[in-house]
């Protein structure tokens, strides 16, 4: 989840089949999270309401995958970010950049098919020139913000 002011972004890192009980399964699953099992989709922006001390839902895109990473927000460009790994599409895994306000993508990084950009639920952050950087389960990835480049060069995408 990530917050800003009245809004929390939710993701689902759920996939189909739910979660293992146990530490020997959830990492094989985080792992296989994509490339081998079906990835978790949907995201939701909510805000709440000082006035009927309540929730209200935004918008919500079910289309939308956050495989095992928590979201980021970027306060300058009002975009949030998620990783996550679409099989339908061929595209693996892919960071995403949703308008915070509408929902709609304003931003795509394809990843590949490899499991690299899977960060095994770290973060999404941001460096002090705007660029994204994150913890794959290889190593560390940095995408240039709009650009989409991805550093560093010769990832095994």
């Amino acid at each position: 989840m990530t917050v800003d002011g009245y809004g929390a972004f939710v993701v689902n890192n759920v996939g189909p089949g739910g979660l293992r009980n146990t530490i020997g399964t959830i990492i094989p699953d985080a792992i296989a999270r994509g490339p081998i099992l079906d990835s978790p989709v949907d995201v939701e922006l909510f805000e709440w309401d000082p006035a009927t001390h309540g929730w209200r839902s935004v918008w919500t895109r079910p289309d939308i995958s956050s495989n095992t990473m928590i979201p980021g927000k970027s306060i300058a460009s009002n975009v949030v970010f998620v990783s996550g790994y679409y099989r339908t599409n061929n595209s693996g895994g892919e960071v995403t950049g949703l308008d915070w306000n509408t929902g709609q993508t304003v931003h795509r990084t394809i990843l590949g098919t490899s499991i690299y950009g899977n960060g095994m639920y770290a973060p999404l952050e941001f460096l002090p020139d705007g660029d994204l950087f994150f913890n794959g389960i290889l190593g560390f990835i940095r995408v240039q913000v709009p650009s989409g480049l991805v550093y560093p060069a010769g990832l095994p995408l």
